[in-house]
C-alpha cells in the first residue's frame, strides 16, 4: 500500500468507479482468487481485507432505501459459491499466519451476514482444521468459532465441551488461547441447558490462563484474562466451583510487581466483575474480601508525588489508568456490590495502620479508601463516624 495519500485516494476512486460499481462480479471473484492464490503473503492478506470490506458495503444507490443492496447481495449466487470455494481453499492452503487470520476474518464476516445455513460445508471444514496436525489450522478453526459461535449452537453441547477441553490442553499456546476465546463466545451465545453442559469447562479454562503465566507469555495472559472477564460477565455462576482457586490466582497476579500494571488490573477486574454480577456468590466465599481488599489498598498506596498537582486542570480521574486510581475505583465498586458487612472488617483491619504510617502515600491511600467505600458501606459506617473521625 502506498504511503502517498494522493496515490491512495486516486486508487480508491478508481477501484470504486471502475470495479465496485461497474464490475462487482469480477471484482469479488478476483479478490477471492488473489486471497487464495497470489504468490505474496502480503497481497493475499490485503485481498482478503478488501474482499471483506467491499462485499458488504452498499452497492450503487437505489431509488428506495428498501431496495438498497450490498455488493454481495447484488451479484449472482454463482459468484457467492466461487468466492466461498476460494476461501475454503485458502483455509486449507494458507501457510502465513497473518494472511490466514485475514482469511478467517473474511469467512467470519460472510457467516455473520449470511448465516451458517447458507454455507453448510464450512462447519465440517472447520472440524477438520481443528484436528489437523498443523497448529495454524487448529488455531484458525477456533478463530472462526470465536467470531461465529452460532456455528456451534445446533451441535451437541457435550461434544462441543469435549472438543474444547481437548484444545485447552493443546501443545501450541496460540491454539489454547484461540480455543479459550471461542469457548467464551460460545458460552455467551448458549442457552441455560448448554451452559450446564459446559460448566465443567471452567476449570480447564482457568488452566489455560495459568499456563500463560508459567510460560511467561504476558501478552497472551492479558488476552486470556480479558476472555475470562467476558465469561464471568455472561455466566458468573459457572465460576462457583473454581472461585477459591480463581481468587487466589488473580490476587497473586494483582500483587505480582513483575507484571505490567494493565495485566495486574485485568486480574483484579475479573474478580470485581464477578462481585458485581454475582454478589451473593462472592459474599459466601470466605476469602474473597480478605484477599482482594489488601491488593486494592496496596494499589492505592502506589500513588506517586506530583509536585504540579495543584496546577492541573484535570479533576476527573475516571480515565486515568494508573494503579492507585484503579484501586480506589475498585474499592468503591466492591463496597457497592458486596456491602459493608463483608468489606469493612478487612478494610478497617488495615486502614488504621495505613493512617498511622510515616509514608504519606499510605496515609493518603487510607483516607481515600474511607471515602471510596463510603457509599457502599454507609449504613454500617454512619454508626461508627465518631471512631472513624478519630482515626
Amino acid at each position: 500500500m502506498s504511503s502517498d495519500n494522493d496515490v491512495r485516494t486516486s486508487a480508491e476512486a478508481q477501484l470504486n468507479t471502475e470495479w465496485v460499481a461497474a464490475q462487482p462480479q469480477t471484482l469479488l471473484g478476483s479478490l477471492a482468487f488473489l486471497a487464495h492464490r497470489d504468490g505474496e503473503a502480503q497481497a493475499r492478506a490485503f485481498a482478503a481485507i478488501l474482499l471483506r470490506r467491499i462485499a458488504y458495503q452498499n452497492a450503487a444507490a437505489a431509488e428506495n432505501k428498501e431496495d438498497q443492496q450490498t455488493v454481495w447481495s447484488a451479484v449472482p449466487e454463482a459468484v457467492h459459491q466461487a468466492v466461498k470455494a476460494e476461501l475454503m481453499g485458502a483455509l486449507q492452503d494458507e501457510t502465513e499466519r497473518g494472511a490466514r487470520h485475514k482469511v478467517c476474518d473474511t469467512i467470519s464476516e460472510i457467516v455473520n451476514h449470511e448465516g451458517a445455513d447458507l454455507w453448510p460445508e464450512l462447519l465440517n471444514a472447520l472440524y477438520m482444521c481443528a484436528q489437523d496436525a498443523d497448529p495454524q489450522k487448529r488455531e484458525s478453526a477456533y478463530r472462526v468459532f470465536t467470531a461465529c459461535p452460532e456455528l456451534l449452537e445446533t451441535q451437541d453441547a457435550a461434544a462441543v465441551s469435549s472438543a474444547f477441553a481437548g484444545a485447552f490442553g493443546d501443545g501450541d499456546a496460540a491454539v489454547r488461547l484461540a480455543a479459550l476465546q471461542a469457548a467464551v463466545a460460545f458460552i455467551g451465545n448458549a442457552d441455560d441447558r448448554q451452559r450446564a453442559a459446559l460448566a465443567p469447562l471452567v476449570g480447564p479454562m482457568l488452566g489455560v490462563v495459568e499456563r500463560q503465566v508459567a510460560e511467561g507469555d504476558e501478552a497472551g495472559l492479558l488476552d486470556a484474562l480479558l476472555a475470562m472477564m467476558d465469561a464471568a460477565g455472561e455466566a458468573p455462576k459457572m465460576f462457583r466451583s473454581v472461585l477459591d482457586a480463581l481468587v487466589t490466582f488473580c490476587t497473586g497476579l494483582g500483587k505480582n510487581a513483575a507484571l505490567e500494571s494493565r495485566t495486574q488490573q485485568a486480574a483484579i477486574e475479573l474478580l470485581v466483575t464477578l462481585a458485581e454480577v454475582a454478589p451473593g456468590m462472592c459474599r459466601k466465599n470466605a476469602q474473597f474480601c480478605t484477599q482482594v481488599v489488601p491488593v486494592c489498598l496496596a494499589m492505592m498506596s502506589s500513588i506517586e508525588d506530583d509536585e504540579g498537582w495543584h496546577t492541573s486542570d484535570v479533576l476527573d480521574d475516571s480515565d486515568n489508568d494508573e494503579a492507585w486510581v484503579f484501586g480506589e475505583q475498585t474499592m468503591d465498586r466492591l463496597a457497592i456490590a458486596l456491602g459493608g458487612k463483608q468489606l469493612l472488617p478487612t478494610a478497617f483491619n488495615m486502614i488504621p495502620q495505613m493512617l498511622a504510617s510515616e509514608d504519606w502515600a499510605q496515609r493518603a491511600a487510607g483516607l481515600s479508601a474511607i471515602s471510596a467505600i463510603g457509599e457502599g458501606c454507609y449504613r454500617i459506617m454512619r454508626g461508627e463516624l465518631g471512631q472513624i473521625v478519630g482515626l
